[in-house]
């Protein structure tokens, strides 16, 4: 059962990978990959945060959204194949700006995940279900 909540999930993260290449199209410069990757380690942190602070069981969700979308949806392998294209003034940079930005963001994720799950624990009507 666990490998269909991770098949669903990477289905919509990879079509949504899908479609954020193709509505940034070609540039000189890997901004879609740049955005994904980001994106992804924010939601990342927030997400596994989240699942790690409850109470309950969230394997599902950590699966469906942690494993199968966003697994689908960032990726590394294009990050890797697009620092050996890029000249090497600008493969440093785009590895510099991916690292800083990237973890800053994952940070920022567990920031807003602790500070979703500290207002929930204060609302009586979510105390139970967390």
């Amino acid at each position: 059962m666990n490998c269909l909540f991770v098949m669903v999930g990477a289905f919509f993260g990879a079509m949504a990978r899908y479609e954020i290449g193709l509505w940034f199209g070609e540039q000189p410069f890997p901004l879609a990959t740049a955005a994904v990757n980001i994106i992804g380690c924010f939601f990342l942190g927030f997400l596994l945060t989240l699942v790690s602070l409850s109470r309950q069981d969230r394997q599902v969700w950590a699966l469906t959204f942690g494993t199968g979308f966003l697994g689908a949806f960032t990726t590394f392998s294009t990050f890797a194949l697009d620092v050996l294209l890029l000249n090497l003034p600008m493969a440093l940079l785009y590895i510099g700006i991916s690292l800083a930005v990237g973890i800053a963001f994952a940070g920022a994720g567990v920031w807003a995940a602790r500070a979703v799950y500290s207002q929930l624990r204060k609302t009586r009507k979510f105390k139970e279900e967390i």
